[in-house]
């Protein structure tokens, strides 16, 4: 992601200081096609999103592995289960066939969805 400042900076050496493209890339380590982006754009921030995709292979498991989550906020940090652990299991012990990837993308949605709901309790008690 490039950030506000890069951007400024690019678009400083084109239009103010008159610099190629090739010698930009060079002081910046950018890509020309970031580059070209940039000049041709208005834009001040760029962002990449990923499509959200479906993982029909883990819809059998999710109910599992929320459980498995939902326990593991019981204990303490050091002995809570890690994505790859929660996939390992998975695998081991019930089958599954599916990515780590879809698994570690669910549990990471999992937690933030968790840690909210936590921090909206606390605050709620207070």
């Amino acid at each position: 992601m490039v950030s506000v400042d890069e951007i400024q900076f690019v678009r400083k050496l084109a239009l103010v200081k008159c610099v190629p493209i090739r010698e930009i890339v060079r002081r910046t380590g950018l890509s020309r096609n970031t580059i070209r982006k940039i000049l041709r754009s208005d834009k001040t921030k760029f962002e990449y999103k990923r499509e959200v995709t479906h993982s029909p292979i883990l819809g059998d498991y999710i109910e599992t592995i929320e459980k498995w989550l939902t326990e593991d906020q019981q204990v303490g940090r050091k002995y809570r289960r890690s994505a790859r652990r929660l996939c390992d299991i998975l695998k081991q012990e019930h089958g599954y066939e599916g990515s780590y990837e879809s698994v570690a993308r669910h549990v990471r949605e999992l937690r933030k969805e968790l840690s909210f709901a936590q921090r909206s309790l606390a605050t709620s008690l207070l």
